[in-house]
C-alpha cells in the first residue's frame, strides 16, 4: 500500500523513502519560509500576531515530522508531514478570509 502512495518507495524501500522525503520536506519550508520573510519585509506586509501564530506552529508541525522522518525511516512521520505542507496553504486562505470582516488583515 505505501508502495502506491511513495513511489519512490519501491526503488528505495520504505523507511529510506520516508528518510528522503522529509529532507526534502524540511528544506522546503525552510526555504520557502525565509523567501515568504524576505519577501514580506521588501513588500511591507504587517505582520499580525494570529497569523503568525498559525504559519509558526504549522511550520513547526512540518519540521518536526520531517526530522521524525528523517531519523526514524518513519513513514508515519512522513504523512504527518506532507498533511501539514497541506494544511499550509489551506490556512492562509482561511486566515485571509476571516480578515475580510475584521480590522487587521
Amino acid at each position: 500500500m505505501v508502495s502506491a502512495v511513495i513511489p519512490a518507495a519501491t526503488v528505495l524501500g520504505n523507511g529510506p523513502a520516508a528518510a528522503v522525503i522529509g529532507g526534502a520536506c524540511v528544506l522546503y519550508v525552510l526555504v520557502v519560509s525565509l523567501l515568504l520573510r524576505r519577501r514580506q519585509r521588501s513588500v511591507g506586509v504587517e505582520l499580525y500576531t494570529q497569523w503568525v501564530t498559525v504559519v509558526v506552529i504549522t511550520d513547526v508541525v512540518v519540521i518536526v515530522a520531517g526530522i521524525g522522518a528523517i531519523v526514524g525511516h518513519s513513514v508515519a512521520s512522513l504523512q504527518v508531514s506532507l498533511i501539514a505542507l497541506l494544511a499550509r496553504p489551506m490556512l492562509a486562505f482561511l486566515l485571509v478570509i476571516s480578515a475580510f470582516g475584521s480590522n487587521e488583515p
